[in-house]
């Protein structure tokens, strides 16, 4: 069970990184989603339509944060419990933000 454990912790926090490698240019054009910051925000104002635009790129700042802050927690396994319950709200909070 631990191995498992281990396991999703480390899909969930690679997961989190190659989100933000992508919106920070770090993937390729065949595989990249955003390819640069300025797409990701204009997604994300897209995703959030009541957010006024003055505030989009905070939100996309701290989504980013929070997705680094946890995927490094998550790997080093730091607070493993609280890391893995504040991952799955912010993940809730990106497809309720989608759908």
């Amino acid at each position: 069970m631990k191995i498992i454990k281990l396991f999703l912790r480390f899909a969930l926090a690679s997961s989190f990184l190659s989100a933000v490698a992508d919106r920070l240019g770090y993937w390729n054009e065949a595989v990249s989603v955003w390819g640069n910051w300025e797409n990701f925000l204009a997604y994300t104002q897209v995703i959030n339509p009541w957010l006024p635009s003055s505030l989009i790129s905070i939100v996309g700042l701290i989504a980013t944060i929070a997705e680094v802050v946890f995927a490094f927690c998550l790997l080093i396994g730091f607070k493993k419990d609280l890391f893995a319950k504040l991952s799955g709200i912010l993940l809730l909070l990106f497809a309720l933000s989608m759908t």
